[in-house]
């Protein structure tokens, strides 16, 4: 008879305060308004997302959870924004520098939502860019209620200049 035995506590540890981590980031995430986490292979071209951010790009969330290319998240962005989030894309890859962008994103029903994207980017041990993870917040509230408000002082505007000076009096 043989018996083997491994001490399997340091691992079964490990498991659960991952779990427990995850589960935190979990709730942090429904909390802050943020929609979702990506994380860009700039070598291999693969984009590698959560659930939310999935579905804001109108993707399976098992095929985003194992990665599909960036091509693929960029179909979802408005006509009228890709080409810019391409090139500010393209700075980030050329001088490593932080990507920041807002732009609207379509669903697969039309709605329109406006999205910021950040991410940092991260060298590989050879010193060139080799990750891009990042985070988007959906602010299609923020960007209604700065439009409401815009309009509402331009109508004000209006009216104070075309009042007659004796009312201001």
């Amino acid at each position: 008879t043989l018996c083997v035995v491994h001490e399997t506590t340091d691992r079964v540890l490990a498991e659960k305060s991952l779990a427990r981590s995850e589960e935190r980031l979990s709730l942090a995430l429904d909390g802050s308004g943020l929609v979702g986490t990506w994380d860009w292979d700039i070598r291999n071209d693969i984009v590698t997302a959560d659930d939310r951010f999935a579905g804001m790009y109108n993707l399976d969330p098992l095929r985003a959870g194992l990665g599909v290319p960036i091509a693929e998240f960029l179909a979802a962005i408005h006509p009228d924004d890709v080409e810019r989030v391409k090139a500010e894309i393209d700075v980030v890859l050329r001088d490593g520098t932080p990507f920041r962008s807002e732009y609207r994103l379509v669903s697969t029903n039309g709605t329109v939502h406006w999205v910021l994207a950040s991410g940092r980017p991260r060298p590989g041990s050879d010193g060139a860019l080799s990750r891009l993870p990042g985070v988007i917040v959906d602010v299609t509230e923020q960007r209604r209620i700065s439009e409401a408000l815009a309009e509402s002082e331009l109508r004000f505007r209006t009216l104070a200049d075309t009042m007659p000076q004796m009312v201001w009096s």
